[in-house]
Order: C-alpha cells, then structure tokens, then sequence
C-alpha cells in the first residue's frame, strides 16, 4: 500500500483534506531526501513550516515545526509531505506491515531545486549546462566518497549522476551532513557569455497605451556556439539572483518592484515579460535598459541597430507659428480642409519634408500673400525638430528620434500638439494671424509659443482681484434656502474672468498686451473659500455657479473674506453689516412683550424673524430691501436663546412672567434696552430675592432647623408666595428631606386653620422609599402618610383626599400616570430629580401632566455642571421657562461654551437653592451618622425568600428539638448565607453573577455624585468577594479607585496613592485589613456596605477618615437592605449586642446563648 494509506487512520479528515490542498497549491517542496529520511517545506500565510519523515530502523518518525504538530503529533503539513512522497514516487517499494521501505534516494546530496526560468514550448534546440537549462548543480564528490560520473541525456544535456557502484551503509552524522548541504545548495551561476537579454521596446504598443511598453527577450547560446532564437523572458521575482548581469539583475529589479505573491486560484508563481511602465518609471529605467547595450526596437531586427539615451538637455515641446511659401499654404490649405471633411486617408503628399525657414533664409519668390503655418516642434538651444520626425512621443514627456530616447519638457500640452500634428499644421492666412494668436491664448494649456516679431505680445504680471457674487434665493415666507451659491471671478488689471475659465491668459489685442494669470493667486484664494465654508463644486451649472455653502455659514464666511480683501455682493445688491439694536420691555397682566428695532444701513428686519433666524442657526437674513444682511457672530451667543423662549406675536415676542430673571440677563449684554416699572420691580424682586428671610420650625415639626436649613425654608416659601418652581440643590448629607418635610408641616398646620388641604406627593427612588417614611415619622408625626406601592396600591386612591403625604416611586408614577393626573395635588415633589433629565423619557413625561398648585425639585447634583440637562427639571418646574429644547440645548449645552453657561445660570439662579458642606460646615456635627435603607427586587428578593424559607424549614424544627448548642453551626451558616444573600445574590454562587445588587445599585449613583462634588468615599464590607464585585462594577462606570484587603502588600503606597492623587476618588477596603492603622483623611465619606453591629469596629471604620488631621466633616452612611435580615438585626442590636457579635463575628461562644425566638424572629 502506499504511504498515505497506511498512515491514513492517524490523521483527521480535515487535516488530509488541507494537506492536499496544500499539494494541489505547490506550497510542498522537497529539501532533502536521504535512503532513510525526507525533508520538505511547506508554504502558508503564517510562514514556512519544516517537516521530517524518518523511517531509520523501518519505522516511519514525523515532525513538523508548526505548533499543531507538537500538540497532537500529526498536522496538515505532515500530510503534505506523506502526499507528495506517494506523488513524487520517493519510495523504493510499497509499505508492508507497517515496514516503510527507504526512500529512492541515489545520492544524499542531491536536492531537487525548480528552474528559476520558464520557456516557450516548442524549442528543441539543445543548449549547453547553464541557467535556464534542466540539468542542476551537484557536488564534485559525493558526501560520502563516491566519485560522480556524467552522463548525458537524450537531449544531449550533461547531468551529474552517482556512480552505481556499491558502498557501505552511511553513518549518521555523514547523513546528517547530507541533509544539510542539500538544504543549503543553490543552483551554480552560469556565465554572462551563455546568454543575452534584451529590453525591446514596442512602438505599436506604445503609441496605443500612450505609455512605455517593454518586452523582456532572451536568447542562449546553442552547444555549437551559435545563438539560440530570441524568446520571452518568463521571470519568477523570487529568482533574480540567478541573473548573470547585475545591470539586468537592476532592470528587473525595478520592473517588478518586488516579489510577487503567489497565484491566489493555483498558489504558482506567473511569470511576467512585458511591461507597461509609468513615465516616471520610465524615465529611470529607459537610461539603465540603454545601458546594457541590448535596448532595442521590438521586431526590427539587430540591424536596426540598438536605443540609447540623451538625458543631457531635454527637448522642449514647441507650437511655432513660421511663414511658408504661397505654394505650401496652399498645399496645407488643401490638407487642412480635406481633413474637416473627415478625410481619414493620409495622403502621399503628407510624408514630404517640409522647410523650415530661418530667420537669414529669403523666402522663395512666389506670387500670392505670404501665410503662417502653426506647427509642433521639439525644440533645443542648438537644433529644432518637427514633431512627426519623431519614432515615438509620449505624454509626460519622452520622445524617439533616430534610436535616440530622450526626456521632453511637454508643458501638460502633448493632447494639444498631437491634435495639432495629425493636421501636418494648421496654416492661417497672415491677415488674420491676430485673431489666430488670440485664440492660441484662450486654450487652457499651451506648450512653449514661438511667435513672428510682429504677432508678439507683451506679457504682463499683476496681481489679481477676488471676486463673489452669492445667490441666496429665497422660499415661502422670505426665509432664505438651505444653501447658497456663488460665482468667483478674478479681475485683472481691470480684465474680469471667471474662476473657472480655462484660459491662462487674457489677451488684449488692441493694446497688444497678455495679461498672465497668477495660478498660484488663485488657488491661494479658492483655499481662502474652503477655509471659511464653501464647497467647490466639481462641475458648473449653466449659470456659472463655482461653490456653495449652507446658509448657517454665510455669514460667517462672508465676515472673512470681506476682512481678507474680497469684494461680495449677494443678489446683485451691496452685502449689508449689522447697525444697532434697540430693545422696549412691556408688562402685561402676567406676561412681558419685548419689542425691537433692528437696523443694517437703510434696511430693516422684523424682530420676531432676526430671532427665527438665529433660532435656526442662520448668520445671514433676508432685508426689507431684498438685499442680504450679515448677522453679527456676538448675536447668536446674546439673543439666540431669546428666539426659543419666546412667542411670535406679530412685530414682538411674548414672555411668561417666570421668565423675568432669564429675560432680563439675556438682555443684560445690550446696550440700549427700556423697561416699564413692573417688569423692573419683579426683576429686583427675584434678583436679589427681596422678601426672602429665614423661615422657623412650623408647629408640630420634632426637630431643630439649621440656620442654612432656615434659610432653605425660607426660599421655599418665597417661591410658593410668587408660584415659581425651584429646585433644592443642597450637597448630599445636608437635610434636603428635613426641610422639605418642615414645609409641608407648615402647609398642614395652615390648612388645619381653614385652608384648603389637597395632598402633596413625592416621587422618589424605590431606594429612598423607607427613609422619607422613617424620616416623616421621625420629624412630622401628625401628617399622615402613606407608601403608594405594590400590586394593591390602586385601594389607597380613594384615600388621596385624606392624606397630607403620598410616597410613590418613578416606577410607581410612570405605570399610574393616567390615574395620578386627575387628582390635583399641593406640591409635587420629586427627589433625584436628576431622574428626568432625559425629557423624551416616560417618566418625565409623567411628571409634567401631574397637577399641582407647587412644583419642588430636590437634587444633591451640582446642576450648574451640567445645564444641558436642566431643561427638562424646569419644565417641569416652570412650563415653557427655558422655552424649546432643541434651542435650549444648543446654546446652553456646549460643555465649552463657558459664557452661554454663565448667562444660564444667571438667569435661573433664583430658582435654585445649592449649599455646599464648605459653605455651611460651621453648622455641621464633625460627624453625620446615617442609615441609607435599599429595597431588594426582581430576581434578589426572590432568591433571599427562597433561602429565608429554605432555612425557616429546615432549621427552626432542628433547633426547637435539639436546641441551640448542637445546632449552632447550622444556625452561624444560615444567618451567614442571609446576610450574603441581602449584599449581593452573586455571594451565593457565580451562577448568579447577573442578578442586580440592590445595595450596588444604590452605591454607585452615590458614589458617582460625591466625585463629581469633588469628594472622596472609603467603602467597607467584611466580605472581600462582594468589595471584588463592587470593584468590577467601578471599573466598568471609569472610577479611577483603589483597593485593599487581606492579601494586600504595599498598603503603604496605596493609602499614599489615595490620599495624594486628587483623581483616585473610592477606597474599596476589608474589614480586617483596613478596620486598623490606616490615616485616610482625604475622604469626607464612608459606606459601610455589610453592618457592624459592634460600635467598637464601626467607630474603627468610620475613624479610618473621621481623625486628626481631617479638616471637612465626614458622613458615614449605612447600607441595610430592607425587609431582610439586617433589618431584623437592627431591631435587636439595641437589647442585645452580643447578638451582634455572634452574627457578625461568628463567635459560636455568644450564639449558643441566643434563645430559640431569637433565631426565630431573624429568619422571619
């Protein structure tokens, strides 16, 4: 059998398949062969892989370099080289019970290389041993010491073969060294004299492609010393180095630009022998072909004799208007007109020579008038030669004259001269030699002019005039397009031409001067164009338009070239600049007018459509005369915002009256602006927030108001008094719920004493639900309050009458948006406000169709940071304040635009209270303590249900029956995996790695707020796992953070990290590794995720920042989820502290002694 079939079974069937593909590409070739072993190469993509067959003591051993082959043995460049084995016939005999016979190997020398030359069938003339021939190089001697003896083949080729006669068996190094001389042979050179290449230059070709067309020949010398026929050269890229010549080797060198990859269909290697070269390609390589002295024209013949090349002075190309005899005028007359007829035969006349008359020749005596004849010439300082006398010219520049290459300087005009030349020359009678020579210079490129003294021009250089002439058209309305377009034109010494005229020159005859177009001039001002705005239109229109530009940027643009010198007019009508702006304020019962005068020369625009204009983004206006008006860059920053926030009412603009304060900042910037005493009243009111004073506790609150949290009252009552809408920007830690809660005490107290009560609701986040609730019961017991929650919520609505506080959540008010809109409430309030700031989201939506008498917004996020946001919090606040989004965010949410944010947050400050903890900290408590509860959801509270009921059922019988002592392990696991359970479902198993924290959930929008604030957090958990998760998620959000636990080395660097890099802003840390020794005062935060009971290790936690050295006051905030078992524990820490300790620290001591309704009242 043959190889492949007996080692069939060892390789997969996707790696024959490849291996044979591999074969059936050529990528497998033979290196060496030896009586006991096979090398091959194979080629891929990834590079070449060597491969072994060794059968040394009958035995087949393979390996291959790739690193499949090291992993599995086998690879499918093994199965390559088994194939070509079989293929190649490598093997003595077949393989017989797993005995592989020697491979067929005369001498172990011997490697088998390809020709680096292919040749045309057919040739079966004999040439000697050299390249190019099928014989290959051997060793004089064998390796191992057998006299080669030569033999010749049937074709009379000399080959080296080993001599037959016996020998004893090779030893293993001498094997060895075989195989590396066979890797290493290459084919021997042959001489320079045994073969010639030639570089043949097809003019048919040539003419055709307009370009240089070579094909490389070759011919060898036969064995009778004769040269062989002149052949193609087929050559592979990859074999140059077997070129005798170094000059050749150079050339085609050059010609390929590099090695060629192989055939992507058969993975072969073309060979390539004509060449169809670029003119710079030709330029360098036509002077190295002539100088190997085998540049010739192809199929001419060798005595035609061989190229070369004159580099030395390049020819000019030349169109020379010269006077020619009555007879030869009338003779090219003839031609002339016989060719305009379509007469496409060349005429027997067409070939004679023409006489060129010099300057000190006398013209031969004829009657008639004298002509000119325009004809092209090559033209140098000492000789001059028609174009026709030319083998071959070609654009670019090169040029044939009698087996002479030589460059041509063509001027970009070689159409124009080959046009002119298949005519013999144009004649023109003498007469009208003006006209002609004008004519000559409107064509758009010419080569060198050589013109009669009489018909010369004076040629003039000045510098030219730049021209735009828009059309801005108009639509319905008088607006103007999206788009406008121009005309460039140029002005020569007065002499206008269009930007995209071809001429490059204009002549005038009368004055018989050429003025000379300055191209570098004006492709300086079409750069002028793009650089400000317009697009060069790639074609022209029938009415001469060069470019466009969208309207927005005209006026702009316009600005800019009139500053670098350009003359506009836009319509045929003067382009008009911005005059002054005069403003009047109007008041109404609730509502402002503003009115405007806005002039630009003698023209005049209504305001109401300035401000359109600006409010669509545009610099330029349609004027009351029709004439186009420049709108001022400064406009668009001081009125733009003016155009969205107002009504249209005719000649003005309509304000509401709680766009007071907005209004008049944005008018600040104007010079001249009048207003009526209302309008100025309530502007000083809101302005300096006359009337705002400090507010008391109401009766009835629990609890003692802050001096800043008096403050806060005060303004809420202020804005209730002028019904505005505020928000409630306080930090994080300073009482935005207290105050929001004494405010509402007070409205209950006053509609207690006659009022009229409707109910007030906030909407919160469903994990602030539980402390707006203990914070009501804490500081207002006497209003009533109700959760609006949960599937039986719709039972409360009937009760909304009796209430004074409904807490519900986004979620809650999104689903039940169309039955809360019905009932009008007192103050609507939402917390986080920040919630809608998206306002196409549903829930901001929902927020705005809520009725209310008050409208409150509280946030602890620096809101003047981020004012593209702010729209949709007053809309709610304020309808139609901040007038139309799109307006609004355009020229407010520019994160660079500084100027637009200050005049914002001008204009709405006194609709936003914010106290910052540096602002306030001497009313402050060194340390804040509080309790930050989370609702567990979806798949976390249905997994804690399941282990609580799991436990419930399987322990509390156990312990009832056997007691504490013998089940508290069991009791330490169930109230461990609890706790874990309330942290972070993924504290169970990775299987619930995607199930949501609800304490992560919480954390994070924290966490993110305080960095923005400027703030840095610690953050402590007892379970290193769940900081792990924690970490993952800061990473994911971008918080730059760091990290310490049990495991951690260099604690010192990291605190050092911390405390000096202002950009580290979260410290995740362990309990056991952090609770101790650690100076941590660049943190004003803390979050205890998991608590501890024990005061001692909380204190320790919490002092980690709250020490000497710590200037700012510091927050401690602890995460217990609710209705868990850290609820339960809360409960009973204050009774029983040892219970704290069995839970948290797993001291089985204090468990054995908790009693069986302990255990029971945890896991309920």
């Amino acid at each position: 059998m043959t190889l492949a079939d007996s080692l069939q079974k060892q390789f997969r069937a996707d790696l024959r398949f490849r291996g044979a593909g591999y074969l059936d590409a050529d990528r497998v070739t033979q290196l060496a062969l030896t009586p006991d072993k096979l090398v091959a190469a194979v080629q891929e993509k990834a590079g070449e892989f060597t491969c072994d067959l060794d059968r040394t003591g009958g035995s087949l051993r393979m390996s291959c370099t790739c690193p499949q082959s090291g992993k599995l043995g086998v690879c499918k460049h093994l199965w390559g080289a088994v194939l070509l084995a079989d293929r190649d016939k490598l093997l003595t005999g077949p393989v017989r019970g797993g005995e592989v016979p020697p491979f067929a190997a005369e001498d172990p020398a011997t490697s088998n290389f390809g020709s680096a030359w292919d040749f045309d069938d057919g040739d079966d003339e004999d040439y000697a041993v050299g390249p190019g021939s099928r014989s290959y190089a051997a060793p004089a001697r064998g390796l191992l010491g057998d006299e080669p003896e030569e033999e010749e083949d049937e074709g009379g080729v000399a080959t080296l073969r080993r001599a037959t006669a016996p020998q004893e068996k090779a030893r293993s190094w001498e094997r060895a060294l075989a195989g590396v001389a066979a890797e290493v042979a290459a084919p021997r050179k042959g001489s320079s004299a045994e073969r010639q290449i030639f570089y043949e230059l097809d003019l048919p070709a040539s003419r055709k492609e307009r370009r240089i067309v070579i094909q490389v020949s070759q011919r060898q010398r036969r064995a009778s010393g004769q040269w062989g026929k002149l052949k193609a050269l087929r050559v592979r890229p990859g074999d140059l180095d077997t070129i005798e010549r170094e000059e050749d080797r150079t050339v085609l060198a050059y010609l390929f630009g590099g090695v060629a990859e192989r055939d992507a269909k058969d993975g072969k290697e073309t060979g390539v022998f004509r060449f169809h070269l670029a003119h710079e390609l030709a330029e360098r390589l036509l002077p190295l072909m002539c100088g190997t002295g085998n540049a010739r024209i192809l199929d001419a013949g060798e005595k035609a004799g061989c190229l070369s090349w004159d580099g030395d002075e390049p020819w000019e190309l030349t169109a020379a208007l010269r006077e020619v005899s009555p007879k030869e005028s009338r003779r090219k007359s003839t031609a002339a007109e016989d060719s305009a007829a379509g007469d496409n035969e060349e005429s027997d006349e067409s070939d004679e020579a023409l006489e060129v008359v010099e300057p000190e020749q006398e013209p031969e005596e004829e009657s008639g008038p004298v002509s000119l004849r325009l004809a092209v010439e090559l033209t140098r300082p000492d000789a001059i030669r028609r174009a026709e006398d030319a083998d071959l010219m070609l654009p670019g520049g090169l040029v044939l004259l009698d087996n002479v290459l030589s460059p041509v300087i063509d001027f970009g005009a070689y159409d124009l001269a080959e046009r002119i030349g298949q005519s013999d020359g144009i004649v023109i009678p003498k007469e009208e030699a003006h006209e002609a020579v004008e004519m000559l210079f409107r064509l758009p490129v010419l080569p060198r002019l050589e013109l009669p003294d009489d018909q010369r021009l004076e040629e003039v250089r000045v510098e030219p005039g730049r021209e735009l002439r828009i059309s801005s058209g108009s639509t319905a309305g008088g607006r103007l397009p999206d788009r406008a377009t121009g005309a460039v034109r140029f002005r020569y010494d007065g002499e206008p031409i269009a930007g995209g005229d071809p001429r490059w020159a204009i002549v005038n005859s009368e004055a018989r001067k050429c003025l000379l177009r300055d191209l570098d001039a004006e492709a300086a001002a079409w750069d002028q164009l793009r650089d400000v705005g317009f697009r060069r239109l790639a074609s022209k229109s029938a009415g001469g338009v060069d470019v466009e530009i969208a309207i927005g940027d005209l006026g702009g643009a316009v600005r800019g070239l009139t500053d670098a010198g350009w003359l506009i007019r836009a319509d045929d009508k003067p382009v008009r600049q911005a005059g002054e702006l005069k403003f009047q304020v109007k008041s109404g019962i609730d509502w402002f007018e503003l009115r405007g005068d806005v002039t630009f020369g003698d023209a005049t625009i209504a305001l109401p459509d300035l401000l359109a204009a600006l409010a669509r983004g545009d610099d330029a206006v349609r004027l009351s005369d029709g004439s186009l008006g420049i709108l001022p860059a400064a406009w668009a920053e001081q009125l733009g915002l003016l155009a969205g926030l107002g009504s249209e009412e005719e000649d003005h603009l309509k304000f509401t009256a709680n766009q007071a304060v907005l209004l008049d900042t944005l008018l600040g910037a104007q010079e001249e602006v009048e207003y009526d005493e209302q309008f100025t009243a309530l502007r000083e009111r809101l302005r300096g927030l006359t009337g705002v004073e400090p507010a008391e506790e109401p009766e009835g609150f629990e609890g003692v108001l802050r001096e800043y949290q008096q403050n806060g009252l005060g303004w809420m009552r202020f804005l209730q008094d002028t019904n505005l809408g505020g928000c409630l920007a306080d930090d994080m830690g300073l009482g935005k719920t207290v105050q929001l809660l004494a405010l509402l005490q007070g409205r209950k107290r006053r509609a207690d004493e006659g009022g009229d009560h409707l109910p007030s609701l906030v909407v919160v986040p469903r994990s602030l639900l539980f402390n707006w609730a203990s914070e009501a019961e804490r500081f207002t017991p006497e209003l009533t309050v109700v959760e609006y929650t949960g599937p039986d919520r719709h039972r409360l609505r009937d009760e909304f009458s009796k209430l004074d506080l409904i807490l519900t959540t986004y979620g809650t008010l999104r689903r039940d948006v169309m039955d809360l809109k019905k009932q009008p409430f007192d103050y609507v309030v939402l917390d986080e406000a920040q919630t809608i700031k998206n306002a196409s989201s549903q829930v901001s939506k929902a927020a705005r169709l809520l009725k209310a008498r008050h409208r409150l917004a509280l946030s602890g996020t620096p809101i003047e940071n981020h004012v593209g946001d702010l729209w949709s919090i007053f809309e709610f606040l304020n309808p139609g304040m901040l007038g139309r989004s799109s307006l609004f965010r355009r020229y407010a949410a520019d994160p660079e635009d500084k100027q637009a944010r200050d005049l914002l947050a001008k204009g709405i400050g006194p609709f936003v209270l914010r106290r910052t903890k540096a602002e306030v900290a001497t009313d402050l408590p060194a340390k804040t303590e509080m309790t930050l509860s989370v609702e567990l959801e979806g798949e976390q509270r249905r997994l804690y249900e399941e282990l609580r009921d799991h436990y419930r059922q399987s322990l509390l019988g156990s312990v009832k029956e056997q007691g504490l002592g013998k089940t508290r392990m069991h009791v330490l696991e169930a109230l461990l995996r609890l706790r874990q359970a309330a942290c972070h479902p993924a504290l169970l198993g990775e299987d619930n790695a995607s199930i949501q924290s609800a304490k992560v959930e919480a954390l994070i929008p924290k966490l993110l707020e305080l960095i923005d604030e400027g703030h840095k957090a610690l953050v402590f958990s007892q379970f290193t796992s769940f900081l792990g998760l924690v970490r993952e998620r800061l990473e994911q959000e971008g918080i730059r953070h760091e990290y310490l636990d049990g495991r951690t080395r260099d604690r010192g660097e990291r605190v050092e990290r911390f405390q000096n890099d202002d950009g580290l802003g979260v410290f995740l840390i362990s309990l056991k590794a952090g609770g101790l020794g650690l100076n941590l005062t660049s943190a004003d935060y803390v979050f205890l995720l998991d608590p501890w009971w024990n005061p001692a290790v909380e204190a320790q936690a919490i002092d980690r920042s709250h020490r000497v050295g710590q200037e700012r006051p510091v927050f401690a905030y602890r995460l217990i989820a609710r209705d868990t078992i850290e609820e339960k524990i809360a409960e009973l820490q204050k009774k029983k502290t040892e219970l704290a300790d069995a839970v948290l620290n797993q001291e089985e001591s204090v468990v054995s002694g908790l009693s069986v309704e302990d255990v029971e009242r945890l896991l309920s």
